[in-house]
């Protein structure tokens, strides 16, 4: 690091965490936070009790990361009594409303009832589409676009608290891409061409006569199914909520991880909030600062390996492997 700070032990680190970490904690952590995790909007034409019980059914998928997670006995509970959590009560045209619940009363109860829980700091999946009219005509999904399969893909995206960005289209990602691109799975340079949007995990479909083909790249791996305009998103978050998804039943474990590439006071604000709010992590202490590198003392849920999974799901940390490392320690590369 060129900050003279940077050069200091652990406890110097702890002094940045009680000012300037606290406002760059607004600025850079929260790219990914899914602020409308714990709300829903539902039809009330049954009358408020069974708004507030399909409400908490929609809440509860998304903060388990399971496509059924809500019909779990051990929640049943939860649903039925779900006014109790209710912090939120907007009346909406059409006989609808917009339900918030008590996001870390909700998460305790499902903790304790052995359900896992997936925190709001979640990756975000960039979406390449293209749509086959049937008649030869190929069309790019943009941001732009009106489409009833994009609305579908959106519709099951906020179904799982997953976030998305469609891509602009603008004269920078046309000069790049095509529909043909799309179409023809041209992986690496879509990779290439969305690296703009900073996403986390690419997802690119193309969607004929009632099916699509899929491929999910992202967490160190690419897949391929073939489904329904939805299913290429139910694929990413089961994925993600099979990694960054943790419940109180998997014991806790110290993890070392060594960080580089951190070369700046914002940098570092970053990696920690980041850490912070991680569904595995549970607490966070500094131990050493040396150049670019901090390394840091985890206390997580599951192994050294899961972590090393979940960090993989974000563009901003790059999984090292070092031969002559410490094989305890767990390597990566900050990429702001």
């Amino acid at each position: 690091m060129t900050d003279s700070s940077l050069r200091t032990t652990a406890s110097r680190a702890r002094v940045w965490g009680s000012g300037v970490l606290l406002v760059l904690v607004a600025c850079l952590a929260h790219a990914t936070v899914v602020t409308d995790l714990y709300e829903a909007s539902v039809s009330s034409e049954r009358g408020q009790a069974a708004a507030l019980q399909d409400a908490m059914r929609q809440v509860i998928v998304r903060i388990t990361g399971e496509r059924e997670g809500d019909s779990a006995p051990a929640l049943a509970d939860l649903i039925s009594g779900a006014q109790l959590y209710v912090q939120k009560y907007r009346v909406l045209p059409g006989n609808r409303a917009t339900i918030g619940f008590d996001g870390s009363k909700l998460e305790n109860v499902i903790a304790a009832a052995g359900r896992p829980v997936w925190g709001r700091e979640r990756p975000v999946t960039l979406i390449w589409l293209v749509v086959d009219d049937g008649g030869g005509r190929r069309h790019l999904i943009g941001a732009d676009a009106a489409s009833d399969v994009k609305n579908d893909v959106e519709a099951a995206a906020d179904s799982r608290g997953l976030p998305i960005v469609w891509p602009r289209l603008d004269a920078t990602d046309t000069a790049r891409v095509s529909a043909n691109d799309v179409w023809n799975g041209s992986l690496q340079r879509l990779t290439d061409a969305g690296a703009r949007y900073r996403a986390d995990a690419v997802l690119i479909g193309k969607s004929y006569g009632g099916y699509t083909d899929w491929t999910v790249e992202g967490a160190g791996d690419t897949r391929a199914l073939r489904g329904g305009a939805t299913d290429g998103v139910h694929a990413v978050a089961d994925r993600l909520a099979a990694i960054l998804a943790a419940t109180d039943a998997e014991p806790l474990r110290s993890v070392s991880l060594s960080v580089t590439g951190v070369d700046s006071l914002a940098s570092y604000a970053d990696i920690i909030a980041t850490l912070e709010v991680s569904s595995l992590v549970r607490s966070v202490a500094v131990t050493e600062l040396a150049g670019d590198r901090v390394t840091l003392a985890l206390s997580v849920r599951g192994t050294s390996e899961r972590l090393r999974r979940a960090l993989a799901t974000q563009r901003k940390f790059q999984p090292l492997d070092d031969a002559g490392a410490d094989p305890s320690v767990l390597l990566v590369r900050y990429r702001p």
